[in-house]
Formats: structure tokens, sequence, C-alpha cells
């Protein structure tokens, strides 16, 4: 999902900066002109948007200016990711986004009141994501701002908008204590899924699931997946996190979600070989 959380972005100038980095990181180097004709900009723009990067980076990374263009080089990768963080952690629509995730839903008069922005330009925002919100099957609903559609495509929508990106990837939702959780029982347990999904991967996954369910907001199948049947090894793990979860969230996993969840890790690792599980799926969720 490359690119998708630059389509939330409302600055214009962060949105250069980040595809100017983007430039960078994928070629090392290249000239003004090329910056300023892929940005459909002015090569005056690159230079001073190059001369305050630098300044807002400062020495996690290295932008020099020579003969055959700018040349790039991250000095302090951590650091960069920190810094590159800042430039959207106030951005409008990551935030309306993350409240909506958790439960927190506010109406776009209230929202554009904590933005200190006109109830216009507030609706404006929010109506800028309505193409991509559509290639979910998802849109924006205003009194209060939430996200309407199905279930699911709302849980595959959050996944791909915090996980499955190359901007500012794994570090925009509060994970680390679910993923360590998962970590933690996985070694002492010698336990592993029959899928090649990673553990930062699933942790995604159940973070997203946690938080819906917390919220009330379940998946709606037409008919019981009574047809998926999980090993031994992943119920014991679901008893576990069971209770990590009631401890730390005062919340109950429905069964269905369970089987859900690993059922959409086995669908989107073997969906080239299991065609007949993917359409299962694809019949079983309510749109």
């Amino acid at each position: 999902m490359e690119n998708l959380q630059v389509k939330f972005i409302t600055n214009k100038v962060t949105i250069r900066w980040l595809k100017i980095l983007d430039m960078l990181e994928r070629s090392r180097v290249c000239s003004s002109k090329q910056i300023a004709d892929s940005l459909n900009v002015g090569m005056r723009t690159i230079g001073t948007d190059i001369r305050e990067m630098r300044e807002h980076f400062g020495s996690s990374i290295e932008i020099s200016s020579e003969y055959a263009g700018y040349f790039f080089k991250e000095i302090n990768p951590d650091l960069y990711h920190v810094r590159k963080r800042e430039l959207i952690e106030g951005e409008v629509l990551f935030i309306v986004l993350k409240s909506i995730l958790n439960g927190n839903l506010h109406t776009f008069e209230e929202w554009a009141f904590k933005f200190h922005l006109s109830e216009s330009t507030m609706k404006r925002y929010l109506m800028s994501a309505e193409e991509t919100l559509k290639e979910y099957e998802l849109k924006f609903s205003l009194t209060p701002v939430d996200l309407l559609g199905g279930e699911a495509n709302i849980r595959k929508f959050y996944k791909d908008f915090y996980y499955e990106v190359e901007i500012v990837p794994h570090t925009l939702l509060p994970i680390d204590q679910i993923r360590k959780f998962i970590e933690e029982y996985t070694t002492l347990n010698h336990f592993k899924f029959n899928t090649n999904v990673s553990q930062s991967d699933f942790s995604y996954y159940a973070y997203i699931m946690i938080q819906r369910v917390k919220s009330k907001r379940y998946l709606k199948t037409n008919k019981p997946m009574n047809e998926f049947v999980y090993s031994e090894h992943e119920k014991n793990f679901f008893h576990a996190l069971d209770a990590y979860v009631y401890s730390e969230e005062d919340v109950i996993i429905p069964q269905e979600e369970k089987k859900f969840s690993i059922f959409t890790v086995l669908v989107k690792e073997q969906s080239m070989i299991l065609g007949e599980k993917k359409i299962f799926v694809i019949n079983l969720i309510k749109k």
C-alpha cells in the first residue's frame, strides 16, 4: 500500500518532503530538475524544501549538493524515523483515524473546533479522502465522524494504513505490549502459526481486532465459522491471549473474532494456492 498515508496528509509541504525523501531513498542521488519535474514545482521551491529539510532532520541524514544533484545518506536511522514521524503526528486525518479506531467519535464541527479550523475546511479535509476510502468500499460519516462500511473492510484499511506502508511503518500504533506478549508466548511455548506471517504482522491484526471489539464493532458473518477449526496449539494461544487482553483491556474477544483473525492470516499468505478458502472468506463476510 505504497503512498496510502500520503493520501491522508493535508499539508502540501509535508507531502512534498515525503516524496522528495522517497526519491532520494530510492536513487540516493537526484538532480534538482528531476525532483522539480516529478513534483510539478519550480527548482527554487525544491531548493527551499531541501534547506528546511536539512534543518528538520539535523544529524539524522545528510543531503549534500554536488554537480550531479542531491546526494542522500542516512546517518542515524532511528533518529531519522523519529523525525519522519514528527512530520505527520499532528496531521488532522491521522488524528481523526486513530480516534475512530479507539472508539472516540466526534462530529466534524467538534473536530473543526479542536483543530482551530473552519467547519468548511474540516469537511473538505474529510472529503479529500473520499476516493481513497472508496477503494475499500468505505466512506466518512460527519455526525459523528466515523468510517462507514463493512467491518472487515475497515480492519483491512487500518492494517494497510498502519502497517503496509513505506513512509512511517510500525510507528503509529502502541502495539509494543501486544507484540511483547506474542513474542514471549511463542518463545516459551515453541508456538508458531501454520503460516509465514510475522509476529509483528499478527500483532497489528490483534491490536486492531482488540480496539474494534472494545468499541463493540464486531465482524458480521453470514453464518457461524463452524467450517473452520483451529488447531489445539492455536486454541491454547487464544486462551492465553484472552487472559492477557482481559487483564490489560477488560474486554473479552468473541470466538468468531478469534477464528476469523487466524483465517484472515491464512488467506493472506495462502490465497495464491488456496483459492477456495479465499472465496469462502469473501462469501462469509457481510459487507
